[in-house]
């Protein structure tokens, strides 16, 4: 099934406008990533093959880029990356008429699945009533 007509919520179609030159735009709160306590940000994670620790660091332009308000879509660096992870780990070819949906939650990812396939939300409501909040019944009606 694919979606011909999804209707975009006005104030983010406003948002390529803002690479304007000259535009000084207050469509969104931008945060000056100056401002955060923190000035990197670094973690660890343990090795698959052993029980050593590897130390992972996000680059600055990356974290500069994640304190700020994204696109709906989702970072564009992170959207490309789990595209190609999906190209690689599944055999999808991106000329199949599919693409990545990245959400900020459940919530989100609900309100943007049930325009675009109308009966997902019917048949996990019939199947699974005992494991549904109340509120996913609601978007139902």
């Amino acid at each position: 099934m694919r979606i011909v007509l999804v209707t975009m919520c006005a104030v983010r179609g406003l948002f390529p406008l803002e690479q304007t030159p000259g535009v000084i735009s207050l469509l969104a709160g931008k945060p000056n990533d100056a401002m955060f306590p923190f000035t990197n940000v670094q973690f660890s994670v343990p090795c698959p093959d052993s029980s050593e620790q590897r130390l992972l660091k996000v680059d600055d332009d990356l974290l500069s880029m994640g304190l700020q308000y994204g696109p709906t879509s989702g970072i564009p660096p992170m959207v490309e990356w789990l595209t190609k992870f999906q190209e690689q780990e599944h055999g999808r070819k991106r000329q199949e008429g599919w693409r990545v949906s990245v959400t900020a939650g459940s919530q989100d990812a609900i309100y943007k699945v049930r325009p675009a396939i109308p009966c997902c939300l019917s048949l996990i409501h019939r199947y699974s009533r005992l494991y549904m909040p109340s509120w996913i019944r609601e978007i139902q009606s």
